[in-house]
Formats: structure tokens, sequence, C-alpha cells
């Protein structure tokens, strides 16, 4: 579908957007972030990274992979689910990852937040952060 801006006005740096129902095609890592990964997460033997907007399983999968080429076998993965993609693959996302990071106020954007998702990360022995809204 064809969607029309009603309101033109500059988008900000580290500004979002929210595409409701959208489902949106772009790679869980630029190639700035697997360098980044590669030469400084790894060399520096970090014990966590979080990956934002992770939507499937492949994508925590393709981060390990990344990883474990430079090392970082022992880095343990946080993903972020922040969208209705991320949480329509929540089940393959949370048994590839090490621990969940749910990002209320951007699910709140696209979808009622969930309690399910911290449930079943409790089921699978995995931790869980609870991110934004929490007041």
């Amino acid at each position: 579908p064809v969607r029309r801006c009603l309101c033109a006005k500059q988008l900000g740096p580290r500004k979002n957007v929210n595409l409701p129902g959208v489902k949106v095609d772009i790679p869980v890592l630029t190639p700035k972030d697997i360098e980044d990964l590669q030469q400084f997460c790894c060399r520096n033997k970090m014990d966590f990274v979080a990956a934002s907007f992770v939507q499937t399983g492949d994508d925590v999968r393709f981060i390990r992979q990344v990883l474990d080429s430079a090392g970082g076998e022992a880095v343990k993965i946080i993903s972020k689910i922040e969208n209705e993609s991320g949480l329509e693959h929540y089940d393959d996302i949370l048994a590839e990852s090490d621990g969940i990071m749910v990002a209320r106020g951007d699910l709140a954007m696209e979808i009622p937040s969930e309690k399910l998702m911290i449930t079943k990360a409790n089921i699978a022995g995995k931790f869980v952060i609870t991110a934004t809204q929490m007041l």
C-alpha cells in the first residue's frame, strides 16, 4: 500500500518512526555494527550485547555467528523486542537468546504490552529486562 505524508517535517537524529502492521525489511546488523562487535566487543571480552529491533530467531543466530567468528562465544545476547514482528517470532527469538528486553514503550506504539513474553522468559530460565513506562 502507498502511504502519503500529510504533514511534511524533517525527522531529527535518533528519532523513531512507528509503522504498525508494516514489515520493515532491514538487517539486524549494519556493517558498522558487525565491525564494532568483532573489533570492540569480542576483543574486550564483553559479557553482554543488546540487539535492538530483533524480529526473528535468524537475527539472533546471525549475531551469534558474527560473535563466534571473532572469538566471542562467551558473549551473551540480549534481544530487544520492540515491534509486532518480534512478538510474532518471540518463541524462536527466546530460544536463541540468552536474555530478553521487553521494550514496552515501543511495543505500546504498535500492539498492547504483553506480560506473556515475561512469563515465557521466566519459564525458559532466561533473564528478562522490562524497559520503559515502569512508573
